[in-house]
């Protein structure tokens, strides 16, 4: 019995870390036309290069944010378990999914505020770069 609850608890771990890993790049980023942002952010200079700036950026806030509902669900996945409330009393102090869970949440929900900020700036400097 206790080696199928440690199984389970594994699994679970494994998937909320599977969730967690599109926080984590593996290579560049790249801004819309291919480039790297470090590039298009160093070279930025017109309406147009901010204006790509800030789709990107919108983009990112957005993909952050359905990252965020997703570890929503994963941590009401972990409260409506069958075993959820005689797994939690097996393990007091031992296993806190919750508390993951909720670290997740909010840190994906200050990373999408921080790219809808970088976007805002970006609309704020086009706004008063050049055409060309």
């Amino acid at each position: 019995m206790k080696g199928m609850i440690a199984r389970r608890a594994l699994g679970a771990v494994a998937a909320a870390l599977a969730l967690s890993l599109p926080l984590v790049s593996f290579g560049e980023e790249r801004a819309p036309g291919g480039r790297p942002v470090e590039q298009k952010i160093a070279h930025a200079r017109t309406q147009a290069d901010h204006g790509e700036l800030a789709i990107y950026y919108e983009h990112e806030a957005q993909a952050a944010m359905e990252r965020a509902a997703s570890h929503r669900r994963v941590l009401k996945a972990y409260e409506l378990a069958p075993s959820s409330s005689s797994f939690k009393a097996r393990l007091r102090g031992g296993v806190d999914f919750d508390r993951p869970c909720k670290m997740l949440i909010r840190q994906t929900e200050a990373a999408a505020k921080s790219y809808d900020t970088l976007a805002k700036l970006h609309r704020k400097l086009a706004a008063k770069a050049p055409d060309q």
